[in-house]
C-alpha cells in the first residue's frame, strides 16, 4: 500500500478531478452528438446561412452569441473527440478500463 501524503494529496487533488473532467468530456460529447441527431438539428439548420445568428436568448441575458458556423464546428469536435478516445486514443474496449477506473462523478451535465 502506498501511504505517501504528497501522493495522496496529488490523487485527491489532481489525479482524481482529471479522470471526473475527462470522463465528463467523453460522456459530453458523446450524448451531445446523439441529441444532435435526436433533435434533427441538421435539418432545422438546413437553410439556415453558417453567418446566421442563433436565437436563443444570449441577446438579452448577456452570453456571447451562437452562428449556425459555432454549433456546426461544435458537433464536429464532438464527433471528433469521441471517435479519437474510442479508436486513436485508447481503443473503445479499455476506455472504460483507464479513464472510468478513476471516475467518480463523469456524468455529463445533460
Amino acid at each position: 500500500m502506498a501511504q505517501n501524503a504528497q501522493l495522496r494529496n496529488f490523487c485527491n487533488d489532481k489525479a482524481r478531478q482529471t479522470f471526473d473532467q475527462l470522463d465528463q468530456a467523453y460522456e459530453t460529447a458523446r450524448r451531445f452528438a446523439s441529441e444532435y441527431s435526436a433533435y434533427g438539428v441538421a435539418a432545422l439548420l438546413g437553410d439556415l446561412q453558417n453567418t446566421d445568428v442563433i436565437i436563443d436568448g444570449s441577446e438579452t441575458d448577456g452570453r456571447k452569441s451562437l452562428t449556425v458556423k459555432e454549433l456546426k464546428d461544435l458537433k464536429t469536435v464532438a464527433d471528433a473527440l469521441v471517435s479519437w478516445a474510442d479508436t486513436q486514443l485508447i481503443g473503445a474496449k479499455n476506455y472504460a478500463n483507464r479513464v472510468k477506473a478513476g471516475s467518480v462523478n463523469g456524468q455529463p451535465p445533460f
